[in-house]
């Protein structure tokens, strides 16, 4: 992979990991205020903690998926296919830098293939 896009890839994750750490700490936030009000505010404020649970769950899976993209550039395995070993576009890179399959491998794992 050519080094130039490599370092951009990284500040793009470096930059990915900031913004989500952020928001995850603010969602957490959120949900640990404590609330004070009459039965319909209470329904209210359990839908919204479980709204916002859910929300913090998946920015946690997301902020995992960049720790991991960080972790194969450090070891040197980033943009390589997890499945078939091949070298993963850049073009996908770009896209979602995170990718661990290339394009070809991922249309089969999400039963695309035909």
């Amino acid at each position: 992979m050519d080094e130039q896009l490599l370092v951009q890839l990284k500040e793009t994750l470096i930059v990915m990991k900031k913004n989500l750490q952020k928001r995850i700490k603010e969602r957490s936030e959120k949900v640990k205020r404590n609330f004070k009000g009459d039965v319909g505010d209470s329904s209210l404020y359990v839908y919204n903690r479980e709204t916002l649970y859910s929300i913090t769950e998946r920015e946690r899976n997301k902020l995992q998926e960049v720790n991991d993209a960080l972790y194969r550039i450090k070891m040197n395995t980033y943009g390589i296919c997890d499945r078939c070993g091949a070298e993963i576009s850049k073009e996908r890179l770009i896209l979602k830098p995170t990718a661990r399959f290339c394009a070809r491998c991922k249309k089969e794992i999400n039963g695309d293939s035909k």
